[in-house]
C-alpha cells in the first residue's frame, strides 16, 4: 500500500485510551495525528499539505468541538466516541461508536468516509460544497469509484471472526436494532436515520445476510412479547413491526445495490 493510500485521522482528545486499539491496526492504512484543538487543525486545512481524510473526536462534550468546527467551515468524515449513549444531533457527516465497540473502528472510520462521499451538496453551504469536493475528489483517486464501497477486508467478515468478536458484533447489532424499534414509530427521533445507517452500515461491512437480520428481530420481538405478557397486556402491537424489518432490509439491499461498480 502507497503512502498516498493511507487514511490520516486527526484525534481529538484521549488518544491514550485507543492506544491498544491503534496497536492493532495496520499502520500502512491509518495514520493517527494527535490534536490539541480546532485551530491546530485549520491551519492544516489551510496549509499546502493535504487535509485530513477523518476525524476522530473522544470528547465528554463533542458538541463543543462540533460547533468549533462548523464556525470554521470545517467539513469532514468524524467518527465521534460517545460517553453515556446520547447522540446529539448534527449536520456533519458523523458516525458514532461506544466506547464498548472501539474493535469496530476500521469500520466505522470507513463508513464514516462513505458517509461523506455521499453527503448531497444541495445539504450544505458553498464554502463547504468546496472542501467536500476537493476532499472527496482526493479520496475517489486514492480509494476507486465512491470510495470504501468497495473495500470491504472479508477479515472483517463475521464468518471469519473469534467467537468472541462474533458475540461483541451481535449483541452491538442488537442493541441497535433495540433503539431503532423503540424510536421508529415515534412522531419525532432525531436519531433513528442515523441509527438505521449504523445498523446496516455494519451489517454491510461484516456481511451479515439478511437471515440473520431476521434473527435478530424475531428475537428481539420475542423478548419484547415476554415482557408485555408478564405486564398482562397484548402482544398484536408487535406485528406493526414488520414494517421496521422491511425497512431495515430495504436499506441493507440498497447498500448492497450500491456495491456494485457501474458501468463506465
Amino acid at each position: 500500500m502507497t503512502a498516498n493510500s493511507t487514511l490520516t485521522i486527526c484525534c481529538f482528545g484521549a488518544i491514550a485510551e485507543l492506544q491498544n486499539i491503534i496497536a492493532h491496526m495496520d499502520s500502512a492504512q491509518y495514520h493517527f495525528k494527535p490534536m490539541g484543538n480546532v485551530n491546530e487543525l485549520h491551519a492544516i486545512t489551510q496549509a499546502a499539505e493535504p487535509p485530513p481524510d477523518c476525524l476522530l473526536i473522544w470528547e465528554p462534550h463533542p458538541e463543543v468541538l462540533l460547533y468549533q468546527l462548523k464556525e470554521l467551515y470545517l467539513l469532514l468524515p468524524t467518527v465521534v466516541v460517545h460517553f453515556h449513549g446520547e447522540r446529539e444531533a448534527s449536520p456533519y457527516p458523523i458516525v458514532w461508536i461506544g466506547r464498548d465497540q472501539l474493535h469496530q473502528l476500521p469500520q466505522k472510520i470507513e463508513q464514516a468516509i462513505a458517509n461523506f462521499l455521499q453527503l448531497p451538496n444541495t445539504s450544505i453551504t458553498e464554502p463547504l460544497q468546496k472542501q467536500q469536493q476537493r476532499l472527496a475528489s482526493k479520496l475517489r483517486e486514492r480509494l476507486g469509484y465512491l470510495g470504501v464501497y468497495y473495500k470491504r477486508d472479508p477479515k472483517r467478515f463475521f464468518r471469519y471472526l473469534s467467537p468472541e468478536e462474533r458475540e461483541a458484533t451481535r449483541q452491538s447489532l442488537k442493541q441497535t436494532y433495540e433503539i431503532i424499534v423503540l424510536e421508529y414509530f415515534k412522531e419525532k427521533s432525531e436519531c433513528l436515520n442515523s441509527t438505521i445507517d449504523e445498523f446496516v452500515n455494519l451489517s454491510f461491512w461484516t456481511d451479515i445476510s439478511v437471515s440473520q437480520v431476521l434473527e435478530i428481530h424475531m428475537e428481539l420481538m420475542d423478548e419484547f412479547a415476554h415482557r408485555l405478557h408478564i405486564e398482562g397486556r397484548s402482544d398484536e402491537v408487535l406485528l406493526d413491526y414488520r414494517i421496521t424489518l422491511i425497512d431495515i432490509i430495504a436499506h441493507l439491499c440498497e447498500m448492497y445495490r450500491r456495491s456494485i461498480p457501474r458501468e463506465e
